[in-house]
Order: C-alpha cells, then structure tokens, then sequence
C-alpha cells in the first residue's frame, strides 16, 4: 500500500513537470498580468447620469467628459501641485489606465491610454507626452490600414470613444506602429511580436470548404484562430485532384484574403493601437513608485497615474 502511494505521488509530480514544461511562458504572461501595478491614487472622477431619448437606462457619463475647456473643470480634481491653467481641455478625457514597469520576464513593460470621450467626439494624441518621475517620451504616429504590399505610410493617432492605445517597451518586428483590425493576428505568423498580437481573426466558414476531402477539412478544422498552414503539413497532401484542390484552399487561409475579405466592414478596422518603443527609451518608470503624467501638444497635463 505504502509504495502504491509512492508511486501515485510520483506520477502527480511528473504529471506537474510536464504541464509546467509546455506551458510555462503562458503562466508567466498570466502572472504578469495580475501583478500589473494598479495605481495607488487616481485623479477623482464624479459620476453625473445623462439619460439619451429611447433609452431605457441612464448611462454614467464623467465630469471631464463633458467638460469643454478647463474653466469647467471642478476644483477638487485639480491635481496638488497644478493651477488650473495648467490642465488641458482634454483633462480626464484620455486616461492612463494602467502602467505595468516591471520587466523582470519575456514580457515587455507596458502603459496602455483610454478615451472616455462621447460618442461622435475623437482626440489626436500624437505629439503628446508621457513623464516619469525620471524621463519622458513622445506618442508617434502610426499605419492606420496595414495593407501587405504597402504603402506603409504612418498617419496621426485619433482615438474616438472607447478607444485606446497600448505601448510596449519592446523591439518592433517592422518598426512600424499598428492599429489593429479584424486580420491583426495572422501577421503573428511573420513577425515576432512581443506580445503577440491579438488572435480573434474571423472564423473560416465551414461552408467554404464543405466539398474538400474528409482528411481536407480535418486538418483546416485543426487550426487555430489567424494561423495559417504549415508548409509541412500543406506539402503532405497528395498531388490528386482532392490533394490539389485542398491546397488551392489552404493558399487562401492568410492575412491579404481575410485583409480583402473584411476591409469594408464597418467594424473592420478596431479602435486599438498598438506602439512599441525601444526597451531602454520606454524604461522609464521606477519599479517600485511613481508617478506618470500624460501631456498634450501645449504641454498641459491631461491625466496621471500614481503607484
């Protein structure tokens, strides 16, 4: 009995080794995200309830949201140690929402910005600036619609309501700034973003590929969101009329037919950005406390995040 014991321990234990072996990078991501530095203070946000004709419920709707100029912003949320000429009409309307400094796995540091503007309004935050206690950098310019053959000219960052803007301190596989869209995810099988870029591609329809062979649909079933077929597996059909016209399917599972596909969708194009800047630039909060700004054109202070 007692060695039975041992030897149910011991397969447990190896059981823990070999789970801990394949997926340990993905445990490291989730642990990051929980220790992700959560602000220890926050510029206050008063909540007014503005009700729309046809709605049934009032919709919480911030103070600095419907401000227009920094004469309308209350005095309790002018921040210690700044005037009200100091603050931007922007104030509150682009926040920092999280700040993450910490570096210390494969995942890069990272500091993510989020509008809480009205619908219809839209802000141009390229120019702008983010301080530290220690440094500053700039938000550049990014592709809007990323197209495969080009061109890959950058155009101005305008978040509309709900739209943000995430920046990583990491080398960027193209040197280009993205916004995201539908398609986004197949570019993670060229480029070695980090982190990878988001994989909620659309779903290939089954009805597309009903009529390929069993073995065919199998493996097109097999794949993952916005992954494309391997060269092995591509290769591994046969050269027979079924094997040829699975492979004519399969050329088709990439990002320039999802890109012409979907690229006239309304909601094609998300409001998500994504900006990387060279890890010694970006490495500019401390790793214990500080205290980080976002500043406008003018350079008037638009938000702040203390941890």
């Amino acid at each position: 009995m007692k060695n039975a014991k041992i030897i149910m321990l011991f397969i447990v234990f190896v059981g823990v080794v070999i789970y801990l072996a394949f997926n340990w990078q993905i445990l490291i991501k989730k642990i990051q995200t929980q220790l992700e530095f959560r602000p220890l203070f926050r510029l206050p946000v008063k909540t007014e309830f503005v009700k729309t004709k046809g709605e049934a419920a009032p919709m919480a709707t911030s103070v600095a949201a419907i401000a227009t100029s920094a004469s309308e912003i209350p005095d309790y949320l002018i921040p210690l140690g700044f005037k009200r000429e100091e603050l931007s009409s922007y104030f509150q309307k682009i926040r920092i929402s999280s700040v993450s400094p910490s570096s210390w796995s494969s995942y890069p540091a990272s500091l993510r910005l989020y509008s809480y503007i009205q619908k219809g309004e839209s802000i141009n935050i390229t120019g702008w600036k983010i301080k530290s206690n220690q440094r500053s950098f700039e938000i550049f310019k990014s592709i809007d619609i990323y197209r495969l053959e080009g061109p890959f000219d950058e155009t101005d960052i305008i978040l509309p309501q709900n739209g943000s803007l995430t920046i990583y301190g990491a080398k960027n596989p193209f040197n280009k700034n993205l916004r995201l869209n539908k398609c986004s995810g197949y570019l993670n099988n060229f480029y070695d973003f980090n982190p990878d870029l988001p994989r909620n591609c659309p779903l290939i329809s089954r009805e597309s590929y009903k009529n390929l062979s069993g073995e065919c649909q199998s493996y097109i079933m097999s794949l993952g969101s916005c992954e494309i077929p391997s060269a092995d597996n591509y290769n591994s059909f046969p050269g027979t009329d079924q094997g040829n016209t699975c492979r004519a399917y399969l050329n088709t599972i990439s990002y320039g037919n999802c890109f012409n596909k979907y690229r006239n969708d309304g909601d094609f194009l998300l409001n998500e950005w994504w900006l990387w800047i060279d890890k010694n630039t970006f490495d500019i909060f401390d790793l214990r406390h500080d205290a980080v700004r976002l500043f406008d054109k003018e350079g008037k202070l638009v938000d702040q995040y203390v941890y």
